[in-house]
Parts: structure tokens; sequence; C-alpha cells
């Protein structure tokens, strides 16, 4: 159930914030997802999400309650525009997007008991710089229709090599927490995640 709430949930995200960028992607990508034009676009985001909170029902009522943060934290961020806020967009994607995780790491009672909070907010951090990383990597994709629209991304606003440095800085940031944490085994996992 976890992997069909949080999938659909964020799916259901992506497809608003899709909707929401529209004028942006147009310069960026030049070619629009076909729900984004048709005007069918609402009706997927809204199927989306209805069915990952139904499924997030059926998760506990802490994983439930991550879901729900995480999307109202997505439907503020695609509604108000908050990538129009300077960087703070970078850091709202990686807090909302990260809650993904604890959706899953919280998903029943038996798991929540063997978790140690400290080790949960470890591993938390960590994915939160890789999300973080991950963000800044899209506004260098989407730089030239940013920097049109007027929109303060890091790369926009410091430069697009500026931008891939500071992505570099993170990436050392990030590996060095992963050997610290003895979070070998998280990174193979994302390795493996990014191959296919």
């Amino acid at each position: 159930m976890v992997i069909f709430a949080t999938f659909a949930a964020t799916a259901s995200m992506y497809s608003l914030n899709q909707l929401s960028d529209r004028e942006e992607d147009m310069i960026n990508k030049k070619v629009l997802n076909r729900f984004v034009v048709n005007g069918k676009g609402f009706y997927i985001v809204i199927s989306l999400l209805f069915f990952g909170l139904l499924f997030s029902v059926l998760l506990s009522m802490t994983s439930f309650l991550f879901l729900i943060l995480s999307v109202t934290l997505g439907i503020i961020y695609s509604t108000l525009r908050i990538k129009r806020i300077s960087s703070i967009k970078n850091i709202y994607a990686m807090i909302s997007i990260s809650l993904m995780f604890l959706v899953g790491a919280t998903a029943n009672s038996n798991s929540i008991n063997s978790i140690t909070t400290i080790d949960l907010i470890k591993v938390y951090l960590v994915l939160s710089i890789y999300i973080l990383i991950i963000s800044i990597m899209a506004d260098l994709r989407d730089y030239d229709g940013d920097r049109l629209a007027d929109i303060k991304t890091i790369p926009v606003m410091l430069g697009y090599n500026a931008g891939k440095r500071v992505i570099y800085l993170l990436f050392i940031l990030f590996s060095i927490l992963v050997v610290i944490e003895n979070l070998i085994s998280f990174y193979i996992l994302l390795c493996l995640f990014h191959l296919y």
C-alpha cells in the first residue's frame, strides 16, 4: 500500500506542478505533456490524489499525516507559485518531497517501534540533501525558461556554472554524510534507482 499511496500522491503533485508551470515549460521543453494541453490535467490530478489518499488511509496514522502534509505543501507550492520566491523553492521542494520517505518509514506501527527517531531523522536529512541536489539540477535544466520568466532559482541568481558548483558541493556533503552515518546501502539503492 505504501508504494501505491506515495506514487499516486507524488504523481498528483507532479501533475499539478506541470499544469502550473505551463509557461516556463514551453520555453524549456518546447513540448508539454499531453494532459496539460488537452484540458484533462485537472482530472488526472484529482484522480491520483484520491487514490493516494485512499491507499494512505490503510497505513498508520503517522504515515497518513505525513502524506497529508506532503500533499498540502505540494498544492501550496503549485498554486501559490512558490518557485517565484527566490531559492526558498529548493528548500520547500526538499522538505515536501522528502516527507514521502517518512510516509514509508512510518507505514506500519511495528516498523515505527523498531526504528529510532534519531536514525529516522538522520536518513531523512541525508535524503533531503539528495532531493535538494535533484531540485537544483532541474533548475539547471530549466535555466533559460526560468531566466526569461524571472524566476529566481539558484542557477538564475548565481549563474549557470555557479549552480553546477553548488550541486557538486552538496553532492560531496551528501557522500560524506552517507559514509559517516554508514548509509552505504542507502546510497547504492539511490544509484540503482537512477539506472532505471
